[in-house]
């Protein structure tokens, strides 16, 4: 299998360095929290800096979207019933993926449109855009799952956890509606992953084969 020659071995140092790697998440987040803390001062003593982060914001959102696909893509296969070395590597980091692209996609909003409008004196006076809209929904519809995306909170909610965690699929309409008025090639490799996720839901629910109980 093409997998297996190809990705064998990235898996294996994958699963070599998990430790390594999830502390790099863990400094990646960190930076995340301490860039939107610091846009608030940024936007009234700092302007120049505030302007070039905001401008970088369109590429925080460009990867959140990147890595929102990405989280998508064990599911599919798994429905699909291919068992890659992709998908595997993919689900050693698959709740800080997830974790990391709500982060980005939080900076990206709060440096293109919460910060100036709270900064300016227009928060519940300016009316947002309808992109805006749709990104504001889709992160507050995502935020439950960013808040239980951790083992304590799997621990305590069970089997509702699973449930919650799959507002993701709820979201995935608002972020397309989001990237769609605003970049039409971004919304097309999303669609694209998202007729796979339909599909692969389609075949698990009405292709799959039924497993008789034994008597």
């Amino acid at each position: 299998m093409l997998d297996s020659f190809l990705w064998q071995k990235p898996h294996l140092f994958l699963v070599q360095n998990q430790g390594v790697l999830k502390r790099l998440f863990i400094g990646a987040y960190i930076a995340i929290f301490a860039l939107i803390g610091l846009g608030f001062y940024l936007f009234s003593a700092q302007k120049s800096i505030y302007i070039f982060i905001a401008l970088l914001s369109n590429k925080f959102g460009l990867l959140a979207l990147g890595l929102f696909i990405v989280t998508l893509i064990p599911g599919i296969l798994q429905r699909f019933k291919l068992n890659l070395f992709l998908s595997m590597s993919i689900v050693l980091f698959r709740r800080h993926i997830g974790v990391l692209m709500y982060l980005l996609a939080l900076l990206h909003s709060m440096y293109l449109s919460t910060i100036p409008v709270i900064m300016s004196g227009k928060f519940g006076i300016a009316i947002p855009s309808q992109h805006e809209v749709y990104g504001s929904l889709s992160i507050l519809i995502l935020l439950p799952v960013w808040l239980t995306s951790n083992d304590v909170s799997q621990r305590f909610l069970g089997r509702f956890w699973k449930t919650l965690q799959r507002l993701t699929y709820f979201a995935s309409i608002f972020i397309f509606l989001h990237v769609s008025l605003i970049n039409p090639l971004a919304s097309a490799f999303l669609a694209f992953t998202l007729f796979f996720e339909c599909a692969s839901w389609i075949k698990v629910w009405f292709f799959q084969p039924v497993v008789q109980p034994k008597v």
